[in-house]
């Protein structure tokens, strides 16, 4: 099973494939990711030696048939961006590999600012601790900052 704040070596050495995001109704939020798998890429030519010699070592990366489900059942905030624009700064700090939990992040330093989330005078958090969560996926990178741990469960299959 995953969790966040891990590092799977066992894992192929790429990020999931976000396979599906669902955040109808209720305020909660679930993402489904799915490890690659790597398959062979058929034999071609573009008619460059170098090019060629590289295009022979190259591998399709393609969703895994094992997923898992990330359900967070309540959030304050979610946010997926295109991990192409993506900033994450050295002083943010995170524990994990795809699945992190962060310590401290700029997306924690602007909750306040952003929400109606505070540090009340006793220095509690309202309305509860807050938890960074990220999901560094393929093409997105997925922040959720909770109150509530998620679950996660490994699904049957492709959906």
């Amino acid at each position: 099973m995953i969790a966040f704040g891990e590092t799977y070596f066992s894992q192929p050495a790429s990020a999931p494939f976000l396979i599906r995001t669902e955040d109808e109704g209720d305020l909660f939020v679930s993402f489904v990711i799915a490890f690659p798998r790597r398959e062979a890429v058929p034999e071609s030519s573009v008619g460059n030696e170098k090019v060629d010699a590289i295009l022979g070592d190259a591998v399709a990366l393609c969703p895994g048939e094992e997923q898992y489900e990330i359900l967070f059942e309540s959030y304050i905030l979610y946010l997926v961006r295109d991990e192409s624009y993506a900033a994450v700064g050295p002083e943010e700090v995170s524990e994990g590999g795809f699945l992190c939990i962060y310590e401290k992040s700029h997306l924690l330093d602007v909750l306040p600012l952003i929400t109606d989330c505070q540090i009340l005078e006793d220095g509690e958090p309202y309305p509860g601790k807050w938890k960074h969560y990220g999901i560094f996926c393929l093409d997105h990178i997925i922040d959720v900052i909770t109150c509530k741990e998620p679950t996660i469960r490994k699904l049957t299959g492709a959906s």
